[in-house]
């Protein structure tokens, strides 16, 4: 037990100062009283007795003073505010949901106000309040007064962004002392993986509160809106595509303002969108639903990249193969001057200082692949990356190596001063099938890509998407900027950003786990395990009226004065 409005001591103090005057109370008399005596003899007795405010010899009547100053002291400790401590081994967690999904209708507010409600219920000194909003923001911590809660409140609203309750829960359990536990209530319809709570001790309790399932919309939501490279093989072009979940809903979408038809087929997740081959030329994609509920996944847009063809400069020596390969590739400008990639023979000093491609003869120590270049997770994680990237798994190493009589390798060398990369130039040979296999090509394509330094295409921008650590920082519209201090982050919420190379970023709203958390199945609010400090004060209330009550009673019937 604690008390708001004063110290211990002030109360004690209080208190002194409240026996004492009650004291002096007792002794002086407040009315006059009538005395009939027998004779004169005892006149004098009786004006002494009966005389009014005159302080008395002798303290006469102890238990009305007990009664007196017991409702005084109940009154007294009612001024002082008095709070239950509850159970000092719990620590109490409120999780006000700030997500997209508290973007239908009232549903915000009715969490709010059910979240003010269950903080006047609980032990202020162990009790935080957390808007888990982008990122988990502690609206009240413990011991803060419960009226910074409301005005708080007031200054926080749901945002674009998937859901982190389970960040904001993860965040205070890895502060509770180790002899303690934690009881967390979520309040709010955002998404919750179950497999998360695995990884908090057995002992923490994480409850759903929930409204009931009629106040929720389900109504269409776009949760998938991406790009990916040209199924044809175009470098110029990419194929767009948009899922849609949820209600049916009429769905628009256009390429600069031009109306763009998509293939549309049905599936187990939704509606499926595509549209292939389209020219990437740094033009607007959006899309906009036509009775979406919520604004932030109502409508999407996306900046398509600009790709111009690589300028590709070959020598005379280079195998007449791979140059029949670039001259099909529609990503590739074979040009004389202004090269970005070379490609030349080994000991050619043509296009010195470019990023090359060098056809070597065998050696005992020279792979048959070796690429040369900075690393960004180590030589062999590097290997691994580069093994997709460059299209290898398609290459039938098994059969090159039986007619080679030896392994053939991919070794990475990190070097810093630029990118290479070395190719027995054997493998062009009549000997080996290798420019007559389908990986040739996609081999050829990849590598001078991966040589030139052509960014990756990011499929898919999305809120709570990663963001790799060389495109830091993005700066919002808002002059506001995301940096993940040297290693990848996500994107908190949807909006506009610019990358460091001055590139749109633009995130939508992609969060399938909006319609899962709407569904009824996810509402079950465990209100019989949910606890509550008991307010002392209507008790005390009852307490001093029960005591007056019976000191009416007692002067009625004379026993007290």
């Amino acid at each position: 037990m604690n008390l708001s409005s004063f110290g211990p001591a002030l109360f004690a103090t209080g208190l002194g100062v409240l026996a004492g005057a009650l004291f002096l109370l007792q002794r002086l008399r407040v009315r006059h009283r009538e005395v009939r005596v027998p004779t004169v003899l005892f006149w004098r007795e009786a004006v002494e007795e009966s005389r009014a405010r005159v302080f008395v010899r002798r303290f006469r009547h102890p238990w009305a003073y007990a009664l007196a100053l017991a409702v005084a002291g109940l009154l007294w400790l009612a001024a002082a505010l008095p709070r239950s401590d509850g159970d000092p081994g719990i620590e109490h967690l409120l999780v006000l949901d700030g997500s997209a999904a508290m973007l239908r209708g009232e549903r915000f507010a009715e969490a709010a106000l059910a979240v003010q409600q269950r903080a006047s219920e609980l032990p202020r000194a162990s009790t935080r309040v957390v808007f888990a909003g982008s990122r988990p923001l502690t609206l009240l911590a413990p011991g803060e007064e419960l009226a910074l809660l409301r005005r708080r409140l007031e200054a926080v609203t749901p945002e674009a962004a998937p859901s982190t309750l389970a960040d904001a829960v993860r965040a205070a359990a890895a502060v509770v002392a180790p002899e303690k536990r934690l009881v967390a209530e979520l309040h709010g319809d955002g998404a919750l993986d179950p497999e998360w709570k695995q990884a908090l001790p057995a002992d923490f309790l994480v409850q759903r509160v929930s409204s009931p399932p009629e106040t929720l919309d389900l109504a269409a939501s776009i949760t998938a809106f991406g790009i990916s490279e040209s199924a044809s093989g175009r470098w110029d072009a990419v194929d767009l595509y948009l899922r849609v979940e949820g209600a049916r809903s009429a769905l628009s979408m256009e390429l600069d303002g031009t109306p763009l038809l998509a293939e549309q087929a049905a599936s187990a997740v939704g509606v499926e969108y595509r549209v292939r081959d389209v020219a990437a030329r740094g033009e607007t994609w959006s899309a906009r639903l036509g009775d979406a509920a919520v604004s932030s996944d109502a409508s999407v847009s996306r900046v398509l990249p600009a790709r111009a063809p690589l300028r590709v400069a070959l020598s005379p020596r280079v195998p007449s193969s791979a140059r029949a390969a670039l001259a099909a590739d529609s990503g590739v400008a074979l040009v004389e001057e202004s090269a970005e990639v070379v490609l030349r023979a080994s000991g050619e000093e043509f296009g010195l200082g470019l990023p090359a491609l060098e056809f070597v003869e065998p050696s005992e120590e020279q792979a048959a692949f070796t690429v040369r270049g900075p690393s960004s997770s180590g030589a062999e994680d590097e290997v691994l990356a580069l093994f997709e990237r460059l299209g290898l798994r398609e290459v039938d190493a098994v059969t090159l190596a039986m007619v080679a009589d030896r392994p053939i390798e991919l070794r990475f060398v990190e070097d810093g001063a630029g990118r290479s990369l070395e190719v027995w130039d054997s493998l062009f040979s009549a000997d080996f099938d290798f420019a007559q296999t389908r990986a040739f090509p996609l081999f050829l394509a990849a590598a001078v890509r991966w040589l030139a330094a052509a960014p990756e295409l990011r499929s898919d921008l999305a809120a709570g998407a990663w963001i790799p650590a060389e495109d830091a920082p993005l700066r919002a519209a808002d002059s506001s900027f995301l940096d993940g201090a040297g290693a990848a982050f996500r994107l908190p919420r949807a909006g506009e950003w610019t990358d460091a190379h001055g590139r749109l970023v633009t995130a939508a709203l992609l969060d399938p786990a909006l319609l899962a958390a709407a569904s009824s199945a996810s509402y079950r609010d465990d209100a019989s395990a949910r606890s509550s400090v008991t307010d002392p004060m209507p008790w005390i209330a009852l307490l001093a009226l029960g005591l007056l009550v019976s000191e009416w009673i007692l002067f009625r019937r004379g026993r007290i004065p």
